[in-house]
């Protein structure tokens, strides 16, 4: 068997050991901070990360010149919303990836499509905590209906306010910048760089690695006859990987048309692909690295912050001690649209307490973070208003359970003998009041929650149901003749905003929208809302980036 060396170039044997006697048990615990350090995943995608691995490469000036030269610029000045969110955590960082379907060039062989222009086909949201600890990939469905604010079009005209939109025709419509928009409009998070990669740049990462390992809990036979895959752990290379995480049709692999199966297939060839590039296969071999490096940046458009080698290295840098532990795979919280199942809506208040707690550096997963605050995990979330920061400003953890379904740390109580809240001037009982209950919050089971809660105080709740689109406010909609029904209710329901109508059924309607906060205590005086001790569940799916591949893909 082959004798190790040690740095002095001695044998590793009894006989060729330092003088101090250490040297082969200092040689291995070395091996073994180098083979941690490699774990840590520098970004947990390629782009950014390869960079950083091929410093000393990039360090020669043609090496340099070609890397350098590969980059495109995707422009994005003077195209940026005039109303953006304020940076949200000192130090923190937003970079926006964008997995392009242009069928252009050598794409249009890849993707398999006739259809012209560009959409994204895959959007990552990526945060980087301001200490540079921790980071979080969140994933956009293209399908969710958002609001396309104003956008410079790629003719150059500007568009006007778009509502019930696919979020990736964003993209179509104007590039990465409207994308930015419509993102920082939906989340409140400012958006400070975005990377553009298309099919052809990501076959080609995935090749030059010399391949990435999947998992499939069974065999996959695309319906189109494209791809045959066996079951259990293997290793693909870029068509194959191509096809794997863009897949949508197949059930085998919880495909059923939707962007939400081929999410955790995403997320974890992610993961899968940063293990592989961090690996010594690919460290040690200087030709594979400027090869990845060089695939990468002819693959990749960056905006005029991120597009050069040296913007890019110094990112990457920032971010070198990220743990593969510390970085959190999550997907936007969605329900299937009621007026039509091929689009997705965001499930609120859920959505606005995950965008507030990435935004704020709090941890979204279930592992205990090592700072003191505690983690927004599935089961727990921020306490106080939905849409706004914890009283406390910082995530609160799971105590007593709320209502199940109710938004915003609303709480269902008990039939209590206390007295009911003090009621207004003009108002009249509960028993007197005829109220049809609406959920606006897109969360599943909130109407008929409100409802009952309403009936243990005395309403006389006629119907519940979903509003037919979601809502901000908290309204009671009334006919001229039942203001003091609505007066009643509106004191039971604080936040609430009354809105008479000409014309409007014999019966108060209570539509529940993202503002609500919960309903008046027994005993407690009018317009004071629950108290929010506990929140509900914030129903998020994560991941981590170093869990096992074969797990929940």
């Amino acid at each position: 068997m082959a004798k190790r060396r040690t740095p002095s170039g001695s044998a590793s044997g009894d006989g060729g050991r330092a003088a101090d006697g250490r040297g082969g048990r200092a040689a291995e615990r070395r091996a073994r901070r180098k083979r941690n350090r490699r774990r840590k995943v520098v970004l947990p995608l390629a782009i950014v990360g390869s960079l950083l691995l091929l410093t000393g490469v990039a360090g020669a000036f043609v090496a340099y010149r070609t890397l350098n030269g590969n980059i495109k610029t995707d422009a994005v000045k003077g195209k940026l919303s005039q109303d953006r969110p304020e940076p949200g955590n000192g130090r923190a960082l937003n970079l926006v990836v964008i997995g392009s379907d242009s069928r252009a060039g050598a794409n249009k062989a890849l993707g398999g499509g006739k259809d012209e222009g560009e959409r994204s086909d895959t959007t990552l949201l990526v945060h980087l905590s301001a200490d540079r600890k921790r980071a979080v990939v969140m994933s956009i469905p293209r399908d969710i209906l958002v609001t396309v604010p104003p956008c410079v079009l790629r003719s150059g005209s500007k568009s006007e306010e778009r509502t019930r939109q696919m979020f990736n025709s964003a993209y179509e419509l104007g590039g990465a910048a409207c994308t930015r928009n419509t993102l920082e409009r939906m989340t409140g998070m400012r958006i400070d760089h975005h990377i553009i990669v298309d099919f052809s740049g990501f076959k080609g990462m995935v090749d030059a690695v010399g391949g990435v390992e999947i998992c499939l809990p069974q065999a996959v036979q695309d319906k189109t006859g494209k791809i045959s895959l066996a079951a259990g752990q293997r290793k693909v290379g870029g068509k194959e990987a191509l096809d794997f995480v863009r897949l949508r049709h197949d059930e085998a692999i919880g495909g059923n048309g939707s962007d939400l199966g081929r999410i955790k297939r995403q997320q974890a060839f992610i993961a899968s692909l940063a293990k592989q590039i961090t690996s010594s296969k690919v460290l040690l071999n200087p030709a594979r690295l400027f090869n990845l490096a060089d695939a990468m940046t002819k693959s990749i458009r960056a905006d005029e912050g991120l597009d050069s080698v040296k913007a890019l290295v110094d990112l990457a840098r920032s971010v070198q001690g990220i743990k593969s532990s510390e970085i959190t795979f999550v997907t936007v919280p969605v329900f299937d649209s009621p007026t039509d199942k091929n689009r997705l809506e965001l499930i609120q208040p859920d959505a606005k307490r995950l965008f507030q707690a990435i935004n704020t550096d709090e941890p979204i997963s279930g592992r205990k973070p090592g700072a003191a605050s505690a983690p927004v995990q599935a089961g727990a979330a921020p306490v106080g208003k939905p849409g706004t920061p914890a009283a406390s400003g910082t995530a609160g953890t799971a105590g007593t359970p709320g209502t199940p379904g109710a938004p915003g740390g609303a709480q269902t109580s008990p039939p209590s003998s206390a007295a009911p809240p003090a009621l207004p001037p003009g108002a009249v009982p509960p028993s007197q009041v005829h109220v049809k209950v609406l959920n606006g919050t897109g969360r599943p089971g909130v109407a008929r929650e409100v409802g009952d809660e309403l009936t243990r105080r005395g309403f006389v709740v006629e119907s519940t149901g979903n509003a037919p689109q979601q809502a901000a406010a908290t309204t009671i909609e009334h006919a001229p003749g039942l203001a003091s029904q609505a007066r009643t209710l509106a004191a039971t329901v604080p936040n609430s905003e009354l809105a008479p109508k000409s014309g409007a059924p014999q019966q108060v309607v209570l539509t529940i929208g993202s503002s609500y906060t919960g309903i008046t205590p027994p005993g407690a005086p009018a317009g004071v809302a629950a108290p929010a001790t506990s929140a509900p569940p914030l129903k998020v799916a994560t991941r981590d980036g170093d869990q096992d591949i074969c797990k929940a893909t």
